[in-house]
């Protein structure tokens, strides 16, 4: 079951479900407000903020995959836009992704995938992390609780729940509140996010899922905003995958076609 989810989660770790931007239950969700005050001193110190997502970014990088039989490396490009669109490319292996809104699927020399619905709510945009609800954690349906801090070496990280509490009436409403939920591990020393617990939805189930933290680090300055450019993850200890990444590009005009869904 672990070897499903972790192979599973080199394919969709950029699969980026907009999770904050869906219409809310009637009644807003409880919000801490040291939670909120946390989250707004990341904003400060990240430049990300609901009014600052850029309307595109694209990525390049290397991400390695830990397997049984051992590690392996390849390229690989990311592409996003608001309105669950996302695109992940890996050349030498011949494999695309594509989500837009509710459509998806992946791409393969094996043939065509669909992507389903109720496994997209779990997958996140490591290397464009805010463009899920850490920049929209005012949003009227996103809870927010504060679940205390935790020693770091000379650091303190506070430990601040978020999670997507609208009702849709979609027959979705357990997958997207299980896979929206996320812990993000704020530093008192720098205010950025370093690191994420959250749930990875199995791609045939969903009601069953992994539990995973991810580790980022080797924060920079991509215009106005604040970047991870390593990223690691790991489930029971073990590591699933790390991704470096060489280049980020915001706002750079991509094209409708990227996001066509086959």
């Amino acid at each position: 079951m672990r070897l499903e989810f972790a192979r599973r989660s080199v394919v969709v770790l950029v699969m980026i479900p907009l999770i904050g931007t869906q219409a809310f239950s009637q009644s807003p969700a409880a919000k801490d407000s040291s939670a909120l005050t946390v989250l707004a001193q990341m904003a400060a110190a990240s430049g990300w903020t609901a009014l600052s997502i850029p309307k595109d970014a694209v990525a390049t990088g290397t991400i390695t995959a830990n397997t049984p039989t051992g590690t392996q490396s390849y390229p690989v490009v990311f592409k996003a836009r608001p309105g669950n669109q996302f695109r992940t490319e890996f050349p030498t292996r011949g494999s695309v992704i594509v989500v837009n809104g509710q459509q998806g699927s992946h791409i393969s020399p094996a043939g065509t995938e669909t992507v389903q619905a109720f496994a997209s709510y779990s997958m996140r945009p490591l290397m464009f992390g805010f463009f899920t609800i850490l920049a929209q954690f005012g949003a009227l349906d996103i809870g927010l609780a504060d679940l205390g801090s935790e020693p770091s070496g000379a650091d303190t990280l506070r430990r601040i729940e978020l999670k997507q509490l609208a009702s849709l009436g979609d027959g979705l409403d357990a997958p997207r509140l299980l896979g929206s939920r996320m812990v993000v591990f704020v530093s008192q020393a720098t205010g950025m996010p370093v690191k994420i617990e959250h749930n990875v939805i199995s791609s045939a189930n969903p009601t069953a899922f992994l539990a995973v933290t991810d580790n980022l680090s080797d924060f920079r300055r991509v215009g106005s905003l604040i970047i991870p450019f390593h990223m690691e993850e790991f489930a029971d200890g073990q590591r699933l995958w790390s991704l470096q990444l060489d280049s980020v590009q915001v706002n750079t005009g991509l094209a409708d076609s990227d996001f066509d869904v086959k």
